[in-house]
């Protein structure tokens, strides 16, 4: 089968931090997280936080992970922003972070950066929305968009591609 890399390795300790699994996107990345070390805890420790959307509290929490000297820590951060400072503590005691959807400030806070293409999601919208509309010959719709937390960059970014996309084809939100 799957070669030597299903193998048990060296065991190795992972620091978990996300927001409350309050909706169903980061109720699945927790729930996956927790199933993935299970398939593999013959050489994975996965050490996860109780989700908050208290950002003083993840920040408190990913300090705990710190102080515990985690192998490698994955933040998905309430508000990258406001966790740059935790993911930059953390890469300067040695502890290589990966920062998951929302991005830290500053690329030094983390080793690797998943996320997706936030602007272009919202350009994907405002073109299905715009397509729509002409489909229907619908020339003068009320858009509304219900935009997420607003203060978040990866909002901002979407409703921009959301807007751009829609005033191209001669709408607005």
């Amino acid at each position: 089968g799957q070669g030597d890399n299903a193998k048990p390795g060296k065991m190795v300790t992972i620091g978990f931090s996300a927001p409350a699994a309050d909706h169903g996107w980061i109720a699945a990345i927790t729930k996956n997280a927790k199933a993935q070390a299970d398939k593999f805890k013959d050489d994975v420790t996965l050490k996860a936080t109780e989700g908050t959307n208290d950002v003083s509290q993840q920040i408190a929490q990913v300090e705990t992970l710190v102080n515990s000297k985690v192998d490698v820590l994955v933040i998905l951060p309430m508000d990258g922003k406001q966790l740059t400072s935790a993911g930059q503590a953390a890469m300067d005691k040695g502890i290589p972070v990966i920062n998951l959807d929302r991005i830290f400030d500053t690329a030094l806070a983390y080793r690797t950066w998943i996320g997706g293409d936030n602007y272009r999601m919202g350009v994907n919208a405002g073109q299905y929305i715009a397509a729509e509309m002409k489909k229907k010959n619908i020339s003068s719709p009320i858009i509304g968009e219900v935009a997420g937390i607003d203060s978040l960059p990866l909002t901002q970014e979407r409703s921009k591609g959301f807007k751009d996309a829609l005033a191209k084809a001669g709408f607005q939100v």
